[in-house]
């Protein structure tokens, strides 16, 4: 696919689900986060095609909801990236931990990113019709597994984002210390 390929940002996602000690995978994260939502949306194909296909003709608010935040998310990335070259702006602030809490965040909104839109454009290729085709399962099934995961990405982000205040906090207050002593 070349340049329009998601394979670096889906990698950089996926490297953010390790231990921060050791780097090595944290197996619970990747089975919550990746393997759970590809079951259910398999469950769901398989043993509930017809709980799949209510699941799909009433989505419609969800698909909306998720395209939205999908788009704040995007808006979100962007501030991220700028928190982070006001950090090599001011070298010697931020820790090596810092500056990859904030690398980390951005890898995982712009994974939120992708995988809201994802689902939102498989839903709607999936369409809603009282008797879908299989073609309409498979994709309302990965539609449902990119909600899955939208939504526990979006969380983790969250979740980030308020360690990286208190980052941005704490570097702002040593800015300030360092700049309040003698001229």
């Amino acid at each position: 696919m070349g340049k329009a390929s998601i394979r670096p940002v889906f990698r950089a996602y996926v490297r953010t689900l390790r231990r921060e000690f050791d780097g090595r995978p944290l197996f619970r994260d990747i089975v919550f986060q990746l393997i759970a939502p590809v079951l259910v949306g398999l469950v769901l194909l398989v043993r509930m095609p017809d709980v799949l296909a209510d699941v799909m003709a009433s989505s419609g608010g969800a698909v909306t909801a998720i395209g939205i935040i999908s788009s704040f998310m995007y808006g979100v990335s962007a501030m991220v990236f700028q928190i982070r070259v006001d950090m090599v702006d001011r070298k010697g602030l931020a820790s090596d931990k810092e500056s990859r809490l904030v690398d980390e965040l951005f890898a995982d909104v712009l994974w939120a990113v992708v995988s809201g839109f994802l689902s939102v454009v498989l839903m709607v290729f999936a369409g809603s019709s009282p008797r879908p085709a299989v073609w309409q399962l498979v994709f309302g099934s990965a539609g449902v597994a990119f909600m899955i995961n939208f939504t526990i990405v979006s969380f983790m982000c969250v979740k980030r984002m308020g360690s990286l205040y208190s980052v941005v906090a704490d570097l702002w207050s040593r800015r300030r210390e360092g700049s309040s002593g003698p001229s």
